[in-house]
């Protein structure tokens, strides 16, 4: 159960970022700027000035991100495009994927291995003080990249995602404080030791293969079958 706990957190923010692709953004809550920041004992971050609460939609955006389920289990077996997927409580789950399904390998990363210019997603909880402090946090691959959306909104848990570039990292006695930037927004975020870090990278059906952990990320249909947009794996 821990395991799948696990995978479940690291694919949170990838499966938050993904489902952006193809609903509009709602800003989080802002700060005045990246310089306060840095000189403040609580990072933060800033939307700019189209966005200075949270709920306020960013430029283009016009809705709040429909709800979507997501789903943890492992593959009992796949039969073309459907995967049944055992779940925690027992049930087995038909799992339609289309042509539109994104299907991503999670791998094990360092905050060591993150440098100035990588596109990341990172979750975090707002702590008493308005700063942010990092629970997960994944690297996207460049044609990963290019699909998600930028910028900070809140998450279903309750947590603030942020999809942006690296501008800095820097040490603090309580851990590393990453900078991040993404045209008017930038953030500082608390990253303890006690956050998990992954990069993710394309993979396709024929690698899923049974056995496999899955968190999967969709809705189900009148006919049952949950149809999948996003599917996300470790290998054993």
């Amino acid at each position: 159960m821990r395991n799948r706990e696990f995978i479940a957190i690291l694919t949170t923010l990838v499966f938050a970022a993904m489902v952006a692709v193809f609903v509009p953004a709602v800003a989080a809550q802002g700060y005045s700027s990246r310089d306060s920041s840095t000189s403040s004992s609580s990072p933060s971050s800033t939307a700019g000035p189209q966005s200075s609460q949270a709920g306020n939609t960013m430029a283009g955006s016009s809705s709040l991100m429909s709800a979507e389920t997501q789903l943890t289990g492992s593959i009992v077996s796949i039969s073309g495009s459907t995967v049944f997927v055992t779940l925690g409580d027992g049930r087995t789950l038909a799992v339609a994927l289309g042509p539109s399904t994104a299907i991503l390998e999670r791998v094990k990363a360092s905050l060591d291995s993150i440098r100035p210019g990588d596109a990341l997603g990172v979750a975090a909880t707002k702590t008493a003080d308005g700063s942010l402090r990092a629970t997960a946090i994944n690297v996207f691959a460049p044609e990963i990249w290019q699909r998600v959306r930028k910028g900070q909104f809140p998450m279903s848990d309750g947590q603030v995602m942020t999809n942006a570039q690296v501008e800095s990292l820097s040490s603090r006695v309580e851990g590393r404080v990453l900078y991040l930037h993404y045209e008017m927004l930038s953030a500082a975020i608390l990253v303890p030791p006690t956050a998990t870090i992954t990069r993710s990278r394309a993979a396709g059906a024929g690698d899923l293969v049974p056995g496999m952990a899955v968190t999967i990320r969709g809705s189900s249909g009148p006919d049952g079958i949950f149809s999948a947009r996003l599917l996300s794996f470790d290998r054993p």
